[in-house]
Parts: C-alpha cells; structure tokens; sequence
C-alpha cells in the first residue's frame, strides 16, 4: 500500500494510455501523492522493460499522455 486512495482509473485514448484519480485531500498531502504515484508507475513500468512517460507530447503527430492536476477550493 503506497498510502493514497485511487478514486478511480481507466483507460484514455492513445494506446497504453491511462487516467488515474487520486481521491482529494488538503494541498500538501496531494502533491506527495502525486510525486509518490508517479515513482511508483515509472518503476514498475520499468520493471516489465517499458517507459512510463508523463510528457504533453512525446511523439509528434501521437496522442498525448500529459500529468494534469485538477484542483477546487474550499472555505471552511
């Protein structure tokens, strides 16, 4: 257990290509979540002797596999 909750995932247009959803907490604890998972797919995709890429735009005239952050905020 990596310690963050996956809201949900599927898969995206490009081959290979997929949507992975944190569930939502404060700020900080987000951004370590997002620094962990990323760690944790390039290495396992390492581990099967391919490449986890989160580049907008790997390969010109291909789809892209862009990280983005979706963020809210909210007043107490």
């Amino acid at each position: 257990q990596m310690g963050f909750a996956v809201e949900a995932a599927h898969h995206e247009i490009a081959p290979g290509q997929h949507e992975i959803d944190l569930r939502v907490s404060d700020a900080l604890r987000t951004a370590d979540d997002i620094v962990t998972l990323r760690f944790v797919v390039r290495n396992v995709a390492q581990q099967f002797g391919l490449h986890a890429s989160f580049m907008p735009k790997p390969l010109f005239g291909h789809a892209g596999s862009g990280l983005h952050v979706h963020q809210s905020l909210a007043h107490d």
